[in-house]
């Protein structure tokens, strides 16, 4: 198998990191997959064991990544009543700022094939090695599928990785079809770096069972950039698999990845969340912006009247801007942004100490030389057990607490509460599409409906057109406002009574202020909105 080679870094190369793991199911890997997310730009996806209906989770984990997923489960579903543990499940995870170039080739039971610019990526889940002629037709048979999509792409460099479910030795029968096939397609399996933290991916502690199962393979073009094959061990990891990490540094202007990147617009937006905010201190920090800003502005325009022609109208905007800034800068200091779905209401600091405790003692295991017995090793397993335990307990205990969630809306017969509640914890959301027409760029996709109701949204007689315009040009010159100019100012009162009418939980306008922000302001606010608002009415 191929060694590593070390590249000098330099401004036309840009590093591109592909991880492989298995997850031995969706609620095991997941806390560690989100992690692997943070930072990785690809994450190959084994094993998540979920039922084409619950495919959605896996778009939960990030809003950072466009996922490619499969199900290994349609035809135990249309087969009856689920019996048994779930298996299989492939997914390719492509960070947003490169799915602009990444496009879904395939999708199998075994396999998902997507293409990323000018390189191939498959990440492919093979059957459990044995002698029997059923798995050697299986194998035979997904070795010819993926031949047939490199075929079909054959000017693409190949990434392959995945769970092989076999050693990499001579004396395999596997080993020796696949060399047969890698060798046809000019592609070579990669070692792991002599830095690698492990030299095995998988390891059941019971049985004392320690091997390497997890690959990648490359085309022979690509062996020369990459820089490192490692596994990644961290005390979190609740599956028997490691993670295998491929670190790549590609050429920029020649792997057709990063192109039109900065076009992206970026996914992973933070909602403000007022429920976990200390509103005490936001109302004294308004309080101290907006007495900064002071009256000056209200004097300015107090002399003004209605259809005032004076040269003071940048004050205005002058003036919007420094409210603004005031109720966003308080913000800042007192109300946390979070990703949508970061509070887990079943989380607690029970499970806090317990993962610390886990991350800890895998620490102190790996610095000790991991060894495989002792109090070292015994306090490593009870320690990662524990947080399995607990983690589990504290999941299946959230129904209860969402009962008597539900249940105080009842009796307290607030019917719009019980319902958002009921909807937010047991409606499943639909998976959302993460590309549209062939594109997942989203300026690709505004520009697309953009062009497409150009298309459609236009008048059917241009002379009748015309002359409705021309019409209207006419009445319009002629058109007098209001004579009585003193009504359509505001008092305090009408602007604080307009303040309550506010809907909490909407989307923030373009500056970025919710109604939230009003509410939870310092009431001095009322009195900067009147005269704002009356000095535009005077220079309208």
């Amino acid at each position: 198998m191929a060694g590593l080679v070390n590249n000098s870094q330099n401004a036309s190369f840009k590093k591109l990191s592909v991880v492989t793991y298995n997850m031995h199911g969706f609620n095991q890997g997941k806390s560690l997959l989100s992690d692997l997310c943070g930072s990785h730009d690809v994450v190959f996806v084994q094993e998540h064991w979920l039922t084409p209906d619950f495919l959605c989770r896996m778009n939960s984990i990030t809003k950072d990544f466009v996922c490619f997923n499969t199900s290994s489960m349609d035809d135990a579903i249309s087969g009856g009543v689920l019996v048994g543990r779930p298996y299989g499940g492939l997914s390719i995870l492509v960070r947003s700022n490169l799915a602009a170039r990444a496009k879904l080739v395939t999708v199998d039971k075994r396999f998902v094939v997507v293409s990323l610019g000018t390189v191939l990526l498959v990440n492919v889940y093979l059957p459990t090695c044995d002698s029997t002629e059923e798995y050697r037709s299986q194998f035979m048979d997904t070795l010819c599928a993926v031949g047939e999509i490199i075929d079909q792409h054959s000017s693409s460099k190949v990434v392959i990785g995945g769970d092989f479910n076999f050693v990499f030795c001579e004396s395999k029968w596997s080993y020796r079809m696949l060399r047969e096939f890698l060798d046809e397609y000019n592609i070579v399996p990669m070692t792991l770096s002599a830095d690698s933290p492990t030299s095995y991916s998988y390891c059941h502690e019971t049985l004392q069972h320690y091997s390497l199962l997890d690959y990648f393979c490359v085309s022979v073009d690509l062996v020369s950039q990459v820089s490192n094959v490692a596994t990644i061990d961290v005390g979190n990891n609740l599956s028997d698999h490691l993670p295998v990490v491929l670190t790549l540094h590609l050429p920029s202007d020649q792997s057709g990845i990063y192109r039109n990147e900065n076009n992206n617009i970026n996914n992973s937006l933070c909602q403000l969340r007022w429920d976990k905010a200390n509103l005490q201190d936001y109302d004294w920090y308004t309080h101290c912006f907006l007495d900064a800003i002071g009256l000056n502005y209200a004097q300015t325009f107090l002399n003004c009247s209605v259809g005032c022609t004076c040269n003071k109208l940048w004050l205005i905007d002058d003036y919007y801007k420094k409210i603004v800034t005031a109720l966003t800068a308080a913000d800042a200091l007192c109300i946390p942004r979070r990703k949508v779905g970061f509070y887990k209401y079943w989380w607690d600091l029970e499970l806090d100490e317990l993962k610390d405790r886990s991350i800890e003692s895998h620490k102190l295991w790996i610095a000790a030389g991991r060894p495989m017995s002792g109090d070292i090793y015994n306090r490593k397993r009870t320690c990662k057990a524990q947080y399995r335990r607990s983690l589990r307990h504290h999941q299946r205990d959230t129904s209860y607490e969402i009962s008597n969630e539900l249940n105080d809306c009842l009796m307290h017969k607030d019917s719009t509460g019980f319902w958002r509640s009921w909807n937010s914890k047991f409606k499943r959301r639909p998976n959302q599409c993460s590309f549209i027409g062939g594109y997942t760029n989203n300026v690709d996709i505004a520009n697309a409906f953009a062009d497409n109701f150009a298309s459609v949204c236009h008048h059917n007689s241009a002379v009748h057109n015309d002359r409705l315009r021309s019409e209207f040009n006419n009445t319009f010159v002629n058109y007098v406002g209001s004579v009585d100019n003193s009504s359509c100012l505001f008092d305090c009162d009408t602007v604080e009574m307009a303040i309550a009418k506010l809907k909490i939980g909407k989307a923030p306008g373009i500056d970025g202020v919710m109604a939230e922000h009003v509410l939870n302001c310092h009431h001095s606010l009322s009195l900067h909105l009147q005269a704002l608002f009356n000095a535009i009415m005077k220079h309208s």
